[in-house]
């Protein structure tokens, strides 16, 4: 009777384990999400400047030809789209570069536990 109240403990307490872990990755697969997300909106704004920007370059060169006083506005504007793009750019960059790998703290957590179990299933070996 001991030896069925011990597994049955022991089977209780790995599936409350694994539900544990099991919820840790569904929280980082939600965060995982957001983040790529986060990517996508992030593109579509550079990529949307910086087209802006190449138009508007292309019409500064045509307008060049015409009164001076459209020049200094298109410029800026132009000059505006680029730089917005460029920096959106660089911090999508930054941030592909510097995101964490997926479902780091779950494996964690279940190196953590395997290490109990080996560790608690030693002395009772000896």
């Amino acid at each position: 009777m001991a030896l069925t109240d011990t597994l049955s403990k022991m089977a209780s307490s790995l599936l409350a384990i694994a539900k544990n872990r099991a919820a840790l990755a569904s929280i980082e697969l939600q965060e995982e999400l957001g983040r790529i997300i986060g990517y996508v909106i992030f593109s579509i704004a550079a990529f949307f400047c910086i087209l802006v920007g190449i138009i508007m370059a292309g019409v500064l060169v045509v307008v060049l030809c015409w009164d001076t006083c459209r020049v200094g506005a298109l410029g800026g504007v132009t000059a505006f789209f680029l730089i917005i793009g460029i920096i959106l750019a660089l911090k999508l960059r930054s941030s592909l570069k510097n995101r964490p790998k997926i479902l780091a703290k779950t494996r964690e957590e279940i190196a953590t536990d395997i290490a109990r179990l080996k560790s608690s299933a030693k002395p009772a070996s000896e």
